[in-house]
């Protein structure tokens, strides 16, 4: 996953880096063999939150580093 620095600690990824991170994620899950569903219960959120983050779709910038830390 490529992040990029801003001004004052604002991390923000380009159009490619998206797709990629996107993409990362999306293999992740598979790999680890769980479903969305899983996923949400042991981070208790939702699993449209889950979809979000894996799309990066209006997420916070620690979003993801949750999801690929878990």
């Amino acid at each position: 996953m490529i992040l990029i620095a801003k001004e004052r600690n604002k991390i923000s990824l380009n159009f490619i880096e998206r797709i990629n991170t996107s993409k990362e994620l999306r293999q992740n899950l598979k790999l680890s063999h769980l479903t969305i569903e899983h996923v949400a219960i042991d981070l208790n959120t939702s699993v449209q939150k889950i979809n979000q983050i894996l799309e990066l779709d209006h997420v916070s910038p620690e979003d993801p580093w949750i999801l690929k830390e878990w």
